[in-house]
């Protein structure tokens, strides 16, 4: 029962490692299409973007 609660816990951090890749990827393609004009939202952004993968991290 154990080795089955470790193996799906496995499985999710592969998912959600995934997605997070997935996320910043499309991140990084809006941002190459949207050239960023003031390097202050820049870092906003830097600054913003782990808060976010963080809490999608502990979305279930």
């Amino acid at each position: 029962m154990a080795s089955m609660m470790i193996v799906m816990e496995s499985q999710m951090t592969k998912m959600r490692k995934a997605a997070f890749r997935t996320t910043l990827t499309l991140m990084e393609m809006v941002g190459g299409l949207q050239p960023i004009k003031n390097a202050f939202v820049a870092q906003k952004e830097a600054t913003e973007l782990p808060k976010l993968a963080i809490a999608m991290m502990k979305i279930p």
